[in-house]
């Protein structure tokens, strides 16, 4: 009689190594799946308004570190709209509201060059706009107070080079008067003691050429 030992020893072992083999493929699918979705999770990310809005501020600062003026305009045009479409999902995020401020100033300034086709007045008007909305949401913020003299002053120095040094004027009297007020709630620091001074001689000037 057969001794069924030797064949019930060779299937252990065959079943052995199909469950070796299938056990090694299972994970290999595993590894392949988990590094589908990280890949997929990183690209969502990149993909996000946010990473958008910071890479196109990267080209911006590259483009101006180069001269190239155009470049960083189309950049900063890019960052702005990024940052629209993340203010659209959550509007009332206050580090996306400071840097659409940003971009705005920014915007702004770059439309000063001469090859760039739009006029920066309402582009400062805007960005403005956007710092006194900040500052009216927290006036004792020593970043949103600076951001409020400093949008003031840009616009203020580019009514003067338009011959609007009335308007100039009223814009810096404005401006200071704000942080004044917020400054008897809170006193500031001295960075913004600093700006408030600068736009009160801002005024003065203004007001002396009106």
């Amino acid at each position: 009689m057969t001794d069924p030992r030797p064949a019930r020893a060779s299937r252990t072992r065959t079943l052995m190594i199909i469950g070796i083999v299938l056990f090694g493929a299972l994970g290999v699918y595993l590894q392949f799946r988990l590094a589908a979705k990280r890949d997929a999770a990183e690209q969502a990310a990149l993909d996000r308004p946010e990473a958008r809005a910071m890479e196109a501020m990267s080209e911006a600062d590259r483009a101006t570190l180069d001269g190239d003026h155009g470049a960083a305009w189309a950049a900063l045009e890019t960052a702005a709209t990024a940052l629209d479409d993340a203010l659209a999902e959550r509007p009332d995020a206050p580090d996306l509201l400071r840097g659409r401020l940003v971009v705005a100033r920014r915007l702004a300034r770059q439309a000063e060059h001469p090859s760039i086709s739009t006029s920066p007045l309402p582009l400062y008007r805007d960005a403005l706009a956007r710092a006194e909305a900040l500052f009216d949401r927290d006036g004792t913020d020593e970043q949103a107070r600076l951001d409020r003299l400093g949008a003031a002053r840009e616009l203020a120095d580019h009514l003067m080079n338009a011959d609007k040094a009335a308007e100039a004027a009223q814009v810096a009297r404005i401006g200071a008067e704000a942080i004044e007020a917020s400054a008897r709630i809170v006193p500031p620091g001295s960075p913004v003691i600093a700006a408030l001074g600068e736009l009160w001689l801002v005024a003065a000037r203004a007001h002396a050429a009106a």
